[in-house]
């Protein structure tokens, strides 16, 4: 119980501004099921967790992975993937849509839209998973 504590209180400054209410939350408000739940499957609600923020905030995925190619939010940047193909190629309309995500433009909404779809389809793919392992079911994947 006391590593899951430090984990939270660790985690609190972090995300404390982004949700509001959380930065005044105490370990011990949490009701008592929460908190058994969180020390008998640690690793379990780590998952959860993250894939609700994931779900909740998609572009904390979306950016990393548009600055890893170059898309930045003043344009392509010197050297990267996006600049070479800009210049090859110029600025295709799947070009134009790529860098418009970074820049909170019109591709923005949809970028976050499809990362929301895959982390849904994610959660619910674990969810009949579990439900089949509770169950004793076996998966279609046992099969193979």
């Amino acid at each position: 119980m006391e590593a899951a504590k430090a984990a939270f209180e660790a985690l609190k400054p972090i995300f404390g501004k982004a949700i509001g209410g959380l930065q005044n939350l105490k370990w011990d408000d949490i009701p008592e099921p929460v908190r058994s739940y969180i020390e008998a499957h640690p690793a379990l609600t780590t998952i959860q967790l993250l894939s609700l923020i994931l779900f909740a905030c998609p572009w904390l995925t979306v950016t990393p992975l548009f600055y890893s190619l170059g898309f930045s939010g003043l344009g392509p940047m010197a050297g990267s993937w996006a600049a070479v193909f800009q210049s090859a190629y110029g600025a295709v309309p799947a070009f134009s849509w790529l860098q418009s995500v970074p820049m909170a433009g019109y591709g923005a909404a949809a970028a976050n839209g499809i990362v929301q779809g895959g982390y849904a389809v994610g959660i619910g793919v674990a969810e009949y998973f579990k439900w089949c392992q509770k169950n004793g079911s076996s998966t279609p994947l046992a099969k193979l």
